[in-house]
């Protein structure tokens, strides 16, 4: 049987091209350079998986993710969440000169103190994601990059300090997606894209039943609505799958005072992988 690759937010070396390998090692696993185009992948492949993040519980929710799941609704779902026990190293190619360090913007700000400290001379450099800052210190004698393990070993960098900093665990989590409705038994939880109308106590009103059956909501955010000013639609995850009952009926009275309702997907909540 030939089964459709799975796509991820690449380069090769991304957290998401870990986790990709993890969950679908047996698979083709097919890079993209943005979130945008593995999107587009899924709508030309009706059996492909892609692997996009959705948080980091440093950063934060990744807002082009969530706004491609709401242009998107109805056409593709949530198939599972995947997330990764994210932890960084320092590669490069020489300890003692070290003048770069190249890094996403997150990395470098979570690590400016350590960086002050034992690498004061050195310019920081943002790319757009830690594979690619490895990629850029391999291509530079003097450089270093703030990565994961993976990517320094695919290209080809030392190790010069693991982990940075003895810190908090740092978490990504991602959402497999695709165009199938994937509902699970096992289903942990429920997103939703909510259009409520522009009335005082409307999302009191929306979220009121959840309450009232017990049904805990996880996730909350707001979205502009474009080209409609001060228009926003919700994206929502809830805990529980549609087919248990208390979701089932705060689903149904929830619905009454909305102005659109669309279900992204039950599904499960897959055990943390180790980067």
């Amino acid at each position: 049987m030939i089964t459709a690759p799975v796509a991820f937010l690449g380069p090769q070396g991304t957290f998401a091209h870990s986790v990709a390998k993890q969950r679908h090692g047996e698979r083709e696993l097919k890079p993209f350079p943005t979130v945008d185009q593995v999107f587009d992948f899924i709508k030309e492949e009706p059996s492909g998986l892609g692997i996009v993040p959705v948080e980091n519980s440093s950063g934060g929710t990744i807002y082009g993710t969530v706004d491609l799941l709401i242009e998107n609704a109805q056409s593709i779902f949530v198939q599972e969440e995947l997330s990764l026990d994210v932890r960084l190293c320092l590669a490069g190619q020489d300890q003692g000169t070290v003048r770069t360090v190249y890094s996403h913007f997150a990395p470098l700000e979570h690590h400016k103190d350590w960086l002050k400290r034992e690498y004061s001379g050195a310019t920081l450099k943002p790319v757009s994601s830690t594979a690619m800052a490895a990629l850029a210190a391999a291509e530079d004698p003097s450089g270093a990059a703030i990565c994961g393990r993976d990517a320094a070993l695919l290209y080809g960098l030392k190790v010069l300090k693991f982990p940075i900093v003895e810190e908090e665990t740092n978490v990504t989590h991602f959402f497999a997606i695709g165009q199938g409705v994937h509902e699970s038994a096992k289903a942990q939880k429920t997103a939703l894209v909510v259009g409520l109308r522009n009335d005082c106590g409307s999302l009191c009103s929306f979220l009121a039943p959840f309450g009232r059956h017990g049904v805990n909501l996880t996730r909350i955010v707001s979205r502009p609505v474009h080209g409609h000013p001060n228009s926003y639609l919700f994206y929502v995850e809830i805990e529980g799958g549609v087919a248990k009952s208390e979701v089932a009926v705060a689903l149904r009275e929830a619905a009454g005072v909305t102005t659109r309702i669309d279900i992204l997907g039950s599904f499960e909540s897959l055990p943390r992988y180790q980067s």
